[in-house]
């Protein structure tokens, strides 16, 4: 999936919007109140890098915040082709 972050500004809501290339299947979550711009943006990059992980590394648990963006040609944690 690929995750964006929007603002709506009739509702003062930041939006995360996941599309799933594949299956054209889309997940929106909103966030609204104190530090929603910053909520909604960390979301959608641990959304992001939840999805970019390897069959093996997800059985590791929880992704680590220095784990983010660690790698963008393949898994967030050992680098392997996703």
């Amino acid at each position: 999936m690929e995750y964006e972050v929007g603002f709506l500004p009739t509702d003062d809501v930041w939006r995360v919007e996941g599309i799933d290339i594949d299956s054209g299947d889309i997940e929106q979550v909103l966030f609204s109140g104190p530090r929603a711009e910053k909520r909604a943006r960390d979301y959608a990059a641990w959304m992001s890098a939840k999805a970019a992980l390897c069959g093996e590394c997800v059985t590791l648990g929880p992704i680590q915040p220095d784990e983010i963006g660690a790698s963008s040609s393949g898994c967030f944690r050992c680098g392997a082709k996703v």
